[in-house]
C-alpha cells in the first residue's frame, strides 16, 4: 500500500488527551473516538498542493494531516475544518507561513470511501479594506480572509508580519498621510 499522507489525531480519555501519530494506510486499524476499532474505513481527502498540512475534528477524533501531493486519509465520517498552513521560502532563504482558521459552518465537510472529499483551502487570499467614518475622522481596517471566510495570518522568519502601509492622498494632492495597519 503506497503512503498517501501523515495524519496524527487526539482523543480524550477520562479528562485526558491521548495523541497518537500514524502514517494512513488503507488497511491500517483505527481506534475511534466511540471506542471501535475499524479497518479500511477511510477516504480521500484532497487539498490544493501548496497546503502543508490542515486539522480537522469530528466525532472521530481530531485529526492533523500532511498531504503528499494534495492528497490525505482521513477514516469516513463528519468533520469541521480547525486549520491549514502552507509554508514556502522566497528567493532569499526566508522560511514564510500562512495559515488560516476560525471556520465557521462553511468548514464543515464529510468524508466518504466511494468518493474523494475535495477541500477549497488555501489561496487566492481576500483582502478587504473598510472605512468608517467617525465623527471628525475616518477609521479604515484590513481583514485578510479566507476562501472559507475563515481569518488569514502570516509569519517570515518564524515572525508576526508587519502590516502593510496605507498611503491617502487628496484628488488634487494638497493632503497626505501614511499610517500603518496592526495585525495581532
Amino acid at each position: 500500500m503506497r503512503l498517501v499522507s501523515r495524519m496524527t489525531w487526539w482523543r480524550p480519555l477520562g479528562g485526558l488527551v491521548v495523541a497518537a501519530a500514524a502514517l494512513a494506510k488503507a488497511e491500517q486499524p483505527v481506534q475511534y473516538a466511540h471506542g471501535q476499532e475499524g479497518r479500511g474505513a477511510f477516504g480521500q481527502v484532497l487539498v490544493p498542493e501548496s497546503i502543508s498540512e490542515f486539522s480537522a475534528a469530528g466525532p472521530n477524533g481530531h485529526f492533523r494531516c500532511e498531504p503528499a501531493k494534495g492528497q490525505a486519509l482521513l477514516p469516513v465520517g463528519e468533520y469541521r475544518l480547525e486549520s491549514w498552513t502552507i509554508k514556502r521560502r522566497d528567493d532569499r532563504g526566508v522560511s514564510w507561513t500562512l495559515s488560516g482558521d476560525g471556520f465557521s459552518e462553511m468548514g464543515n465537510f464529510a468524508v466518504a470511501t466511494n468518493k474523494p472529499t475535495v477541500l477549497e483551502i488555501g489561496e487566492p487570499i481576500i483582502g478587504a479594506l473598510q472605512a468608517t467614518d467617525l465623527t471628525n475622522a475616518v477609521g479604515f481596517s484590513l481583514q485578510l480572509r479566507g476562501r472559507l471566510k475563515e481569518t488569514i495570518s502570516f509569519q517570515a522568519a518564524n515572525q508576526q508580519v508587519h502590516g502593510p502601509p496605507l498611503m491617502l492622498r487628496s484628488l488634487d494632492g494638497s493632503f497626505r498621510a501614511t499610517n500603518t495597519f496592526e495585525f495581532g
